[in-house]
């Protein structure tokens, strides 16, 4: 399954509300702030176990699951701050690119396939090859092409 960071934000803002009785906006940044801190410390943890070569050294599913709720928690950081987090990650991104003097930029769109709209991103790299992902279909070749699920038209 795919998960955009659209869908993130809306699964993220129902559980707060079903699960813990809340709504985001109940806790101050803050506060999601320090909740991200303690998520980043235990993902740090697990990887320090892991590089000291501990005898009960994280399996990568543990750091999987950690990076995951420093993922969830950033979210849910960003929708306090009313901010978009796939267009602060584009926007960043593409500006690291261009202040390292790099062509490698993201490119978002979301095109219609097959009556409903798709979440896609593209890379484009300097040989000017589309890379991407759009909805469980796949882009590359040296012009953008339009898919749907079952693959290329």
């Amino acid at each position: 399954m795919r998960v955009t960071f659209e869908f993130l934000r809306q699964i993220n803002k129902l559980r707060c509300k079903t699960a813990f009785g809340r709504d985001v906006d109940d806790w101050s940044p803050a506060e999601w702030a320090c909740a991200l801190a303690g998520e980043v410390g235990e993902l740090c943890n697990e990887i320090k176990k892991r590089f000291r070569g501990d005898a009960d050294a994280p399996t990568t599913e543990v750091i999987a699951d950690e990076i995951a709720d420093v993922l969830t928690y950033l979210d849910l950081l960003a929708e306090r701050h009313g901010i978009d987090l796939e267009l602060a990650l584009v926007r960043k991104f593409n500006r690291v690119s261009d202040r390292r003097g790099c062509d490698v930029v993201i490119r978002s769109s979301s095109p219609r396939i097959g009556g409903r709209t798709q979440e896609c991103m593209v890379l484009i790299p300097p040989s000017g090859l589309c890379i991407g992902a759009c909805g469980n279909a796949r882009m590359d070749g040296t012009h953008m092409r339009t898919f749907d699920c079952e693959g290329p038209k």
